[in-house]
């Protein structure tokens, strides 16, 4: 049996609405084009889904052009890029395969890709998130009872077992200082965020929301990821973890759809895709965004006092 402690009330703000730039990342021709990494340079690593449902990782500069990749011929998308152009990712996703039986890769800049290996065993399960300065990444493994196993690795290799106190938590993100962002699913059945920092699990749920999940973090300790209101309509964040203050992000849901966050580089610019299908790079404010188009988007903050630390009964 496992719990939480009890979370000290939110102090929610009042919405802002402002204006924003985005840059538009779209594959030429795919029926869905999503982004999953954003390095320093605004380089992003992405998966784009054709009609005749074959999916391709891609990566480019944010406004294009792109350059596709499958690996093994086979489903294939990219989930993070680092400042030298390496991608992590998974393929063997799409066609019905179990969680444990996708297949981790690292892609490097001359087009070399090789399965995750731990010693001489390649790896099955899951990858996402990588230090953009090292190239170090994260991914999760499953053990004999098919519950993840985290871990960290380099240049395609398993490197060590990362020591997560939560059954079954699943690593999305990591940065210089070795925070790890990521998810579990809990007795209640739904998705709640961790952060691991000093061996700590912290426990994050944006307040009043039935489900949280983390994708990354910057070396600045920003994360980013999304939550759930109601039902299955989700809404991307940012959220502060040195002051524990998140900030919720809105756009208009009549024009795009709902909207996940999935990673924020060290300048502060997030990827964020919306459910029509379209990535974007959402620019900081008065930051350079070439090719950024306008839109109008809402914030509120939300303080949510100190996270939970995971403890077994």
């Amino acid at each position: 049996m496992r719990h939480l402690l009890v979370l000290g009330a939110a102090l929610v703000l009042s919405l802002q609405a402002h204006a924003a730039k985005v840059i538009w990342v779209y594959f030429p021709n795919s029926d869905i084009s999503w982004i999953y990494g954003l390095n320093d340079d605004n380089a992003v690593a992405g998966t784009y889904y054709m009609r005749d449902r074959t999916v391709h990782g891609f990566y480019g500069p944010a406004g294009g052009p792109y350059h596709d990749f499958q690996f093994a011929g086979a489903s294939t998308g990219a989930r993070a890029i680092d400042n030298k152009g390496n991608i992590v990712g998974v393929s063997h996703f799409w066609d019905g395969e179990k969680y444990c039986d996708y297949v981790p890769f690292e892609r490097t800049p001359d087009g070399k890709i090789g399965q995750i290996a731990h010693g001489d065993t390649k790896l099955g399960g899951f990858v996402n998130g990588m230090v953009l300065s090292s190239g170090a990444f994260v991914g999760d493994t499953c053990d004999a009872h098919r519950d993840s196993v985290g871990y960290r690795g380099r240049n395609a290799r398993w490197r060590t077992d990362l020591d997560i106190p939560i059954p079954g938590a699943q690593p999305r993100g990591v940065n210089k200082a070795g925070t790890v962002v990521g998810q579990f699913k809990g007795d209640d059945k739904h998705w709640h965020g961790f952060i691991l920092k000093d061996g700590t699990a912290g426990i994050v749920d944006f307040p009043g929301a039935k489900r949280t999940q983390l994708s990354g973090i910057n070396d600045a300790g920003i994360a980013v990821g999304i939550y759930y209101p109601h039902g299955y309509h989700y809404r991307p964040f940012s959220l502060d973890t040195n002051t524990n203050v998140f900030t919720d992000i809105r756009f208009n849901r009549h024009q795009y759809g709902e909207a996940f966050a999935t990673a924020i580089n060290n300048k502060g610019y997030t990827t964020i895709n919306v459910g029509n299908g379209r990535g974007y790079v959402l620019c900081p404010e008065g930051a350079d965004c070439p090719g950024g188009q306008d839109i109008k988007v809402e914030t509120r903050r939300v303080t949510a006092g100190r996270f939970p630390v995971w403890r077994p009964r």
